[in-house]
């Protein structure tokens, strides 16, 4: 992970969950989610940054702690899409993906702690990084964020956990 920098950002958790399954979430309860994949929206903004946090979320068997932990303890994590930044993008991120006709949002999840009806959106097709990238409101970011949006870091999970960073340079 040391391409991954340590610096404050919000990042996108892709997940694929193999099978309809209910899943107690905390304080949620029980919830069913189906088949498909799963995009999670979060911040990071404490001590190491996003370092620390994708870290975390990469390895299992954490005590949960946040919502997206008990899902990613029955879900497959396949992709991270991150973006350093000081400016908090999380909700703005979670209105975009709200908008996209294909998503589903689970109410309430991961959204405890601001007025987002959900941080996490289920598709039935994969999501696409450009698809995102683009849908964002360009004239809503400040202009050191405008040309860094366009850039989305893909971080793949590698057959031993290890990381694979690559940008994906959308046209």
């Amino acid at each position: 992970m040391t391409n991954v920098t340590r610096g404050l950002g919000t990042y996108l958790l892709l997940l694929w969950l193999e099978e309809d399954r209910e899943i107690e979430i905390g304080r949620l309860g029980s919830l069913v989610f189906p088949r498909g994949y799963y995009l999670y929206i979060g911040s990071a903004r404490g001590t190491g940054g996003l370092r620390a946090r994708l870290a975390r979320h990469c390895r299992r068997g954490n005590h949960p702690r946040w919502h997206i932990d008990y899902l990613c303890y029955h879900a497959n994590l396949i992709e991270i899409w991150a973006l350093e930044s000081d400016q908090r993008l999380e909700c703005l991120w979670a209105q975009q993906l709200a908008q996209f006709s294909q998503v589903r949002p689970l109410p309430h999840f991961g959204s405890s702690d601001c007025r987002c009806p959900s941080h996490l959106f289920h598709f039935r097709e994969k999501p696409s990084p450009h698809q995102f990238a683009h849908s964002l409101p360009q004239e809503n970011l400040p202009a050191d964020l405008t040309i860094l949006a366009q850039e989305v870091q893909l971080c793949k999970i590698g057959i031993k956990g290890g990381w694979m960073i690559q940008s994906a340079i959308l046209a």
